[in-house]
């Protein structure tokens, strides 16, 4: 050991330590740091490595305390110095069972004696002692066998000496050391302890290198002595998982000599012996945290043991084959185990169970994807999964689908009124008012000789409804008295109207740039975002703003397709971002909850991106029809729609799950002239209507069709209380969370490393490269650095980050014990959080 004094402090000390168990900071994995050391003295007596070596079992370590030298007015009212390194070895014999420590007389000292002296000398066996060291311990052993044969441990008779306690007195060479505290340390090196300061740990300890104010042993001396030497049980705490019905056995071992023992609560099935062997065949799933005794000499010990009891599992195949509309469908449920009765949720018109065989059969009517929980019960338990049913359009469609329901209005754009239940639909000169909860036609609105050119558009109070004349006018309905306002006339034409913050328009204008409008006077405030025009070509095609009115995406063709997205906050919009896409004729729909838009283009088709980040997209819908003009969002945002054109069979609507852009429905569109235009969704969420053109004889119709297919939303998660912030140092120092997944069901789970998102929580320090590792039992099973390398697994939870070089792991996990670590790319450090996600709530759960 050594002093603490000024820089003195780091110098290197004569300590040849052994080893031993270093307890880390984290409180959920403790570290074991084993380091091959060789000391060879001039005497060449001993070279060995100490990794793993320790007293054996029932040894009793005989000290050999010879430490003679004048005595003095000991400060603690200690008899002696004898005395002094006596109370030391009582202390450590308080926290140790295996071995214990035994005073015994001095004898002359002699390294390789086979006698443990304690001594004072002027030498370290011939050796000089160094510039800042206190004492040494020096440990032998004969090579390969494991255990210690002798240490002598040689405090520095040149320093001045005392037993006092309490705090360091003075500095320096003249400074008056306790020799209990410093025998107290060295006697842990004698256990097989090392200095946890010199192996990258920070904690408080007695057993670290440099003596300070301490003077008793910190728990994690007592943690370190107790791994080594203390009677605990011995067997496997974790043991293997076995399935309900199979045979298991697990036998409790424990190092106190054990006379019987004592197990519960066991999973049913299974028992134990007066041997403590568990046996049996266990009958039913489940997590059981078991506490076993074991009562024996010289004191009993308990542990708990987790016995993991898979219960039965759905082995049908998940993913079936997908059946027509129309046709015959037979789906039998099969498990692992024997079972009696069934149940199926979820499942599609048209099909049903039989709960006693499982079968699963019938005639599908509504295509669409449905998910199917379905359940197997018997002996061992219930067996459960999630199933995919896929139901096709019928592969001979007929002419259409039928509506619900069709109104005799609509042949051009829509807008829905979630205050009010309403929808709002350009019909001819007219805008027609409908009642979505009816559905019925409320009343029509004349809007002059005019019809209207662009999409309709809710003021963000609720109050005003904008439309964009085919002249250059732009016309507003109050909503509350459904009556037509004077128009705001305008000195050109415009392509699209949204209001956004204090009363501002913002209109895409035909001949160049974004224009800003005076919602009351209809003033040009500003014009932005110009670019070059094509003749007789509108230079935007689309221009939409986020539900809080605060930024302004803007879809462009034909000079530069693609989107630009403003800040509008202001009276002075700001560029934040532009990405450039193939093809002409853009349009752009948001998400209701702002966190996601489409942008169309007759070349490249739709593709979905963030918000918060349009440069990168996340993926093209999925429809091998040809697409065109809006996508939009269900009310919920699970569900995209979009109108398509199928070759030799007219237009339908194409249903798309949001989360994973996958086509999961058609519906076929009855014929029309000029086709169909616009579609909408209303306030309810229960309907996707179609309108188009009413021209050439084709009467205005409004088609309501049933939002019946069975869509699979951005998953359900729920953050669970394991999220740790914390200051993420290198080597051994790291971030580390562990949790427990109970239950007999594998569960999906995110977990997430977040550092530069931090610096916009104002915090100082944040990492700015974070890595994961995700371990079990058996060790490292996933690690990630930046979560764009499984992209797409990562946006499909609706989890990822807001920076690229923050990590993310997205894996289905069987039952059992986890460890995650959270370090820095080449052990830079920072402040760092970890986050666990549960996103299959369904099976099993976490602890």
């Amino acid at each position: 050991m050594r002093p603490q004094t000024g820089q003195a402090r780091r110098a290197f000390a004569r300590i040849i330590p052994c080893r031993g168990r270093i307890f880390a900071r984290c409180s959920i994995i403790a570290c074991w740091l084993a380091y091959a050391l060789l000391l060879t003295t001039p005497k060449n007596i001993f070279a060995f490595s100490l990794n793993g070596y320790r007293w054996p079992s029932g040894s009793q370590v005989g000290m050999n305390l010879g430490l003679n030298r004048p005595p003095v007015a000991f400060q603690d009212g200690s008899a002696s110095w004898n005395a002094s390194a006596a109370d030391a070895l009582a202390i450590w014999n308080q926290y140790i069972d295996t071995v214990k420590f035994v005073e015994a007389p001095a004898v002359a000292p002699s390294g390789g004696d086979g006698a443990n002296s304690v001594f004072f000398s002027s030498t370290i066996y011939g050796d000089a002692w160094g510039s800042n060291t206190l004492a040494v311990t020096i440990n032998y052993s004969n090579s390969g066998s494991g255990v210690f044969t002798e240490t002598d441990v040689i405090f520095h008779s040149g320093r001045n000496w005392n037993s006092h306690r309490g705090p360091v007195q003075g500095s320096g060479p003249t400074a008056t050391f306790d020799l209990h505290r410093v025998a107290l340390h060295e006697f842990g090196h004698v256990l097989g302890l090392t200095h946890p300061d010199e192996h990258g740990q920070n904690v408080t300890a007695l057993m670290n290198s440099i003596i300070g104010d301490l003077d008793h042993l910190a728990d994690d001396d007592i943690a370190g002595a107790r791994s080594l030497y203390a009677v605990r049980i011995t067997s496997n705490l974790f043991p293997f998982s076995v399935q309900a019905g199979d045979s298991f056995v697990y036998q409790i071992t424990a190092n106190n000599n054990p006379s019987s023992f004592d197990a519960s609560p066991l999973p049913p099935g299974l028992q134990i012996d007066s041997s403590g062997r568990i046996s049996g065949i266990p009958t039913a799933g489940g997590t059981y945290d078991v506490t076993v005794i074991a009562h024996g000499v010289p004191r009993d010990v308990l542990a708990i043991v987790r016995i993991v009891v898979i219960g039965p599992t759905i082995t049908s195949n998940s993913n079936p084959s997908g059946v027509a509309v129309g046709n015959n469908f037979n789906y039998q449920i099969t498990s692992s185990k024997t079972s009696t009765s069934y149940e199926a949720t979820g499942l599609p018109p048209g099909l049903e169970l039989d709960a006693n065989t499982g079968l699963i059969s019938g005639v599908a009517t509504i295509s669409g994807t449905y998910y199917v929980t379905v359940f197997a019960r018997g002996p061992f338990g219930e067996a459960t999964a999630r199933l995919s049913f896929i139901v096709l359009p019928n592969p001979i469609p007929p002419k259409y689908d039928d509506p619900s329901l069709t109104l005799p209005v609509g042949n051009g754009p829509m807008a829905t009124d979630s205050m009010r239940d309403r929808l709002y639909v350009a019909s001819g000169s007219s805008i027609a008012v409908v009642d979505t909860a009816s559905p019925r036609v409320v009343t029509t609105i004349p809007i002059s000789d005019h019809y209207v050119a662009t999409t309709l558009s809710i003021s963000p109070d609720g109050k005003i409804l904008w439309f964009v004349r085919t002249n250059n006018t732009i016309g507003k309905i109050d909503l509350e008295s459904l009556t037509a306002l004077p128009d705001l006339l305008t000195t050109e034409r415009v392509g699209g109207i949204r209001e956004g913050l204090d009363h501002r328009l913002y209109c895409p204008s035909w001949n160049a740039g974004m224009l800003q409008l005076d919602a009351t006077s209809g003033a040009l405030q500003a014009r932005f975002d110009t670019e070059p025009p094509s003749p007789g070509i509108p230079n935007y095609c689309s221009v939409e703003i986020s539900p809080d009115r605060k930024t302004l995406y803007v879809g462009q063709s034909p000079a530069f397709p693609g989107i630009h997205k403003y800040d509008v906050s202001t009276s002075t919009p700001m560029l934040l971002q532009a990405y450039k896409q193939s093809g002409n004729l853009g349009s752009l729909s948001v998400s209701h909850d702002g966190s996601r838009l489409c942008f169309w283009t007759s070349l490249l088709g739709t593709n979905q991106y963030e918000t918060r980040n349009i440069t990168q997209p996340l993926g093209l819908l999925q429809s091998p029809r040809d697409p065109y003009n809006y996508a939009i969002f269900a009310q919920d945002d699970s569900l995209i729609f979009q109108l398509v054109n199928v070759r030799n069979a007219g237009q339908q609507i194409a249903v798309y799950n949001a989360a994973t852009r996958q086509l999961v429905r058609t519906i076929a569109l009855p014929p029309k002239t000029y086709g169909y235009e616009y579609l909408g969704v209303d306030a309810g969420n229960s309907y996707v209507i179609a309108c188009g053109a009413g021209w050439n004889g084709d009467p205005p119709r409004l088609l309501f069709y049933p939002i019946n297919v069975q869509a699979v939303p951005v998953p359900p998660y729920s953050l669970l209380n394991v999220s740790t912030r914390a200051f993420v140092q290198a080597a051994d120092d790291v971030e580390i969370g562990g949790f427990i997944i109970q239950g007999s069901q594998p569960k999906k789970v995110v977990v997430r490393a977040i550092g530069p998102s931090l610096v916009a929580s104002n915090v100082t320090g944040a990492m700015a490269d974070p890595v994961l590792e995700l371990h079990d039992s058996g060790g490292l099973i996933a690690s990630n650095d930046n979560w764009n390398s499984h992209r797409t697994d990562v946006i499909e939870t609706a989890l990822a980050p807001s920076d690229e070089h923050e990590a993310v792991i997205v894996r289905t996990l069987a039952p059992g014990s986890y460890t995650v670590v959270l370090r820095g790319v080449n052990d830079t450090t920072g402040v760092g959080l970890f986050e666990l996600y549960d996103i299959d709530p369904t099976n099993s759960r976490i602890a």
